[in-house]
């Protein structure tokens, strides 16, 4: 059952994106493409939030605890400061080292249909990878492996962008994949995790104009910029994702957090869930929220 779950999680994140395009093709003529794709990507974003109720619910009959609602508010804003920061920190060395100007304010800017875009990632992804396939892997191999291995898959699904290149997703991989995946295992929910993914896109592409990802959508933010300097300091084509700095802000970050989960003991180890009934878990296992065998 748990194998399903997961399969269902991607599949709506799959026709999540399909029923974007769908929507923008059907809307882009009598409402233009702007608002098109804001509702298009909104209502696609509702999807994948079904396909999880329906896999967790009615598939794994259990509890659906990573929307817990207690607190989320606090969590979700939380992430999204958090993801605000770390970009604006990342930006700020590169303004330091004179590779970012802002030049004025962008009168063409697409902040409302990128913020739509971006909350798709933040939603479909985090729902996918962590509430999914994490979950999953964390079940059966323990905490560290579910992290790396995610990580990777995380980062090679961004080689299908159009200017994605092999350093940019190892620098995703090891970057994002790693500061997502603790900020999951350290709340145990997705609110804390989908705030920080949305806002760290938006405020990279929307707001400072890099591209984000290798998707080819750079000088489209509400800052009008000049991104001049070194890749391993820029990212290139990749956007900030592919600089150095970045990656070590966001494994920082990432290695922070895990301290701290396994501090609390969220930390599961491998096999938790396959000992037998006779045998007493390990407290980390036992006392990490939400981690029942599905």
């Amino acid at each position: 059952m748990p194998i399903l779950q997961g399969i269902l999680l991607f599949v709506g994140l799959f026709a999540a994106h399909v029923s974007a395009n769908l929507v923008k093709a059907l809307l882009a003529g009598p409402l233009g493409p702007a608002l098109a794709t804001t509702i298009g990507y909104v209502l696609a974003s509702a999807i994948a939030v079904c396909f999880y109720f329906v896999a967790v619910r009615l598939v794994g009959a259990r509890q659906a605890s990573d929307f817990e609602g207690t607190g989320w508010v606090r969590e979700l804003l939380s992430g999204v400061i958090f993801g605000a920061l770390l970009m604006g920190v990342v930006v700020a060395v590169a303004w330091a080292f004179g590779a970012y100007t802002v030049t004025g304010f962008n009168p063409h800017s697409q902040a409302a249909p990128a913020a739509a875009i971006f909350l798709l990632a933040g939603v479909g992804e985090e729902i996918a990878f962590r509430a999914g396939l994490l979950r999953l892997i964390e079940h059966r191999l323990g905490t560290w492996w579910a992290l790396a291995i995610t990580s990777i898959l995380f980062g090679a699904a961004h080689l299908s962008n159009p200017e994605a290149s092999l350093w940019g997703a190892t620098a995703i991989t090891i970057e994002a994949g790693i500061l997502l995946g603790a900020c999951y295992v350290v709340t145990r929910r997705l609110w804390l995790v989908m705030g920080l993914h949305w806002a760290w896109n938006f405020v990279q592409g929307a707001v400072f104009s890099s591209d984000v990802s290798g998707t080819g959508t750079e000088n489209e933010g509400l800052l009008a910029a000049r991104i001049e300097g070194p890749q391993w300091l820029t990212g290139g084509n990749m956007g900030f994702e592919g600089s150095v700095v970045t990656v070590v802000v966001g494994l920082a970050v990432g290695i922070a957090l895990l301290t701290v989960a396994r501090r609390r003991g969220l930390v599961i180890p491998p096999g938790a869930f396959r000992r037998p009934k006779n045998e007493a878990p390990r407290a980390s296992a036992d006392e990490a929220p939400g981690t029942r065998p599905d």
